[in-house]
């Protein structure tokens, strides 16, 4: 069996003039046998890095999260953690 996470995002009234609503799908489909191992993976990138193992991991995260509050300084530029 395969099992299917999908997220969307959206945008009500866009930056760029013209464009409307946005919305956007992702998904990523995992068999079930590899799950486990997905997820003690993410656990111990999330561990290397510093970010709370119940942080929800997002592009834009909310202000209000260990991620969008600033305590984390991480970039995709460097190998430096949170």
């Amino acid at each position: 069996m395969q099992l299917v996470f999908i997220d969307d995002s959206g945008q009500n009234k866009p930056a760029r003039q013209h464009l409307g609503e946005l919305v956007a799908v992702g998904a990523v489909m995992v068999p079930e046998e590899s799950v486990a191992a997905y997820a003690q993976d993410l656990a111990v990138i999330k561990a290397e890095l510093g970010i709370p193992a119940e942080e929800e991991i997002k592009w834009n995260p909310p202000k209000t999260s260990y991620l969008g509050s600033g305590a984390c300084q991480w970039s995709r530029s460097s190998d430096s953690g949170c």
